[in-house]
């Protein structure tokens, strides 16, 4: 569970690297924008795993 939520960390910190540092040429609100999407994907991204992981627990049960 941790490892996941650790991967998506990191996968948001290097987009957001390569968004800031290698496109220089997008405009300022492209990239606020952009930011804004990867933000919103990540946090789509970590409730389904912990909806998911509370699925496979109350199956166990």
């Amino acid at each position: 569970m941790r490892t996941i939520n650790r991967i998506l960390t990191f996968t948001v910190c290097i987009m957001f690297i390569l968004l800031i540092g290698a496109s220089s040429t997008i405009r300022l609100e492209d990239k606020i924008l952009l930011i804004g999407l990867l933000l919103i994907c990540n946090v789509i991204a970590y409730f389904t795993v912990e909806y998911i992981y509370k699925r496979i627990d109350n199956k166990k049960k």
